[in-house]
């Protein structure tokens, strides 16, 4: 397996270019995955420059709601016409920083209609390779929901990120944990991840 940073907030290599985003492209034997897509299309450019067909990509996974992780998903969809997307039903909520400025994602149903598969339970999209949507709160300091709400019919109201989610991947009785923003606590993901797996971590 190989994973391939496709756009982040530094770039190191010249010709390619760099975004406050996250997208990561995950290659096995079997399947091409892509984690997050970035706040724009420019990740699909540096796949190209990096020799990524992001047109066989089969699956999506999206970590969580925020447009620096969901905004290049419909440029993405327009060009990719057979990848599933999971996510949490979450996503969508209406995410904002402070009580003014918007950032969730871009209405993209059209898009999404039909390739969509919502996940509440762990779910195994490859041999060894598990999307955990659950992560307890078991150290509440190490969040991070300082200044992020989400807009409801009754106002305003804390962000807890339902919605987010990470990969396990299980090989030769280890776990290594692929996650992005870790809004919910880095710590209390691998807590999820060994109460889940009861195998130790060899990488995150």
């Amino acid at each position: 397996m190989r994973i391939v940073t496709l756009i982040e907030n530094l770039v190191y290599k010249q010709g390619l270019t760099a975004e406050h985003g996250l997208s990561f492209y995950i290659e096995t034997e079997s399947r091409k995955i892509l984690f997050d897509a970035g706040q724009s299309a420019l990740f699909i450019q540096n796949a190209k420059t990096l020799g990524i067909d992001i047109r066989e990509i089969d699956m999506v996974v999206i970590s969580h709601g925020h447009y620096d992780h969901t905004g290049g998903l419909y440029a993405f969809l327009q060009e990719n016409k057979k990848a599933t997307v999971y996510l949490k039903k979450e996503v969508f909520q209406q995410k904002y920083h402070g009580n003014q400025r918007f950032i969730g994602p871009s209405h993209i149903s059209e898009v999404l209609e039909g390739r969509i598969v919502y996940v509440d339970t762990v779910t195994e999209i490859d041999k060894g390779i598990f999307i955990v949507p659950d992560i307890p709160v078991i150290n509440p300091t190490d969040t991070s929901f300082n200044n992020f709400y989400i807009r409801t019919d009754k106002g305003f109201e804390k962000d807890e990120f339902a919605d987010e989610l990470f990969l396990t991947f299980r090989y030769k009785d280890k776990i290594s944990i692929l996650s992005s923003c870790s809004h919910r606590g880095i710590t209390n993901i691998v807590h999820a991840a060994t109460e889940l797996f009861a195998l130790p971590v060899h990488l995150i």
